[in-house]
């Protein structure tokens, strides 16, 4: 094992190995003190917000295609009008 450029010998390994466990909880408690809970719970709303927002604007996309292929115009409009209709619209293509 190497160590700032030079060979370390297996018992300075091992030694330095121990030490690490050794410092492990210390370690542990300053990272969870560090932690920002908060932020994270944030964060991982907002992704989870973002990844909803994209998935409903590929569901509508989908919608939309589906009507025009099907020269369906005044069922897209409508659709765009009244939410219920577009969520029955929804359910007819199983989207």
């Amino acid at each position: 094992m190497f160590y700032n450029g030079e060979k370390d010998s297996p018992e300075e390994s091992v030694l330095k190995l121990s030490d690490a466990f050794a410092n492990r909880s210390e370690v542990l408690g300053m990272l969870l003190e560090e932690f920002d809970v908060d932020k994270y719970e944030r964060t991982i709303r907002m992704e989870g917000v973002e990844q909803g927002i994209q998935q409903g604007i590929e569901r509508t996309n989908r919608l939309t295609k589906l009507l025009l292929a099907q020269n369906r115009t005044d069922d897209l409009k409508r659709s765009l009008e009244d939410p219920e209709y577009q969520a029955a619209l929804f359910h007819e293509f199983d989207l």
